[in-house]
């Protein structure tokens, strides 16, 4: 019996490090969404919507993998520590983070500068698309935070603009 697949997962890493978190955060960032959250326990949680369907089992093997290959441990993890999601739930996941993370800060407490959560959505703006994202994702996505090697990647892709244009 073939294993069950999905594009749509969560990954429960408990007490990630600084260093585990920016990593996962820039690997993320070339899925088709992604979104940090911790909760009051400082948990870390990481949901993620991949292009490609695979199971929990090779996801495990990838994420453990990667960061053997950085040299950053995920630490002790508990059972089911990845899950796949349907989209439904991982809908439902992201807002419910969303809504803790937005929950009326104290009187006294600075407004946060950086939010934990961020959604990424890989998809090309045209009228076909917009439509299908304002369905998906509500009226407009706001972005918190870039991916830790935007400035490269935006360097690098304006260059190679600006090279296509002298080419013409």
């Amino acid at each position: 019996m073939a294993e069950v697949t999905s594009n749509h997962f969560v990954a429960h890493l408990a007490e990630a490090t600084a260093e585990v978190e920016a990593r996962l955060r820039q690997w993320a960032s070339g899925c088709e969404e992604c979104s940090w959250a911790r909760d009051d326990n400082n948990r870390a949680a990481l949901y993620f919507a991949r292009a490609e369907s695979r199971t929990t089992r090779q996801m495990q093997s990838l994420l453990r993998t990667l960061t053997s290959r950085w040299g950053l441990p995920l630490g002790k993890l508990e059972a089911g520590w990845l899950q796949a999601l349907t989209a439904d739930e991982y809908r439902a996941a992201v807002s419910a983070a969303r809504a803790a993370e937005s929950a009326e800060p104290h009187a006294d407490a600075e407004p946060p500068q950086n939010a934990e959560h961020t959604i990424v959505p890989r998809h090309h703006a045209s009228p076909c698309t917009e439509a299908a994202a304002q369905r998906a994702y509500g009226a407009g996505t706001v972005l918190f935070s870039f991916s830790p090697d935007f400035d490269r990647r935006a360097r690098e892709m304006y260059e190679s603009l600006l090279v296509a244009q002298t080419a013409h």
